[in-house]
């Protein structure tokens, strides 16, 4: 199942908007959010909200 935020990060990396590092990052992210990746170590939380004004 993908949800609408992993295609919007998708979708920014084919236009140019974010480099695959970036994306990696961001997928990463939601990920460790939605609970599906765990991790002993404490750390960081990057929470970024995407919007699209067109």
């Amino acid at each position: 199942m993908t949800c609408p935020e992993k295609m919007k990060i998708l979708e920014m990396l084919q236009e140019g908007k974010i480099n695959t590092e970036e994306a990696a990052t961001l997928l990463d992210a939601l990920e460790e959010d939605n609970g599906q990746k765990t991790s002993s170590a404490p750390g960081k939380v990057l929470k970024i909200k995407v919007s699209d004004k067109d």
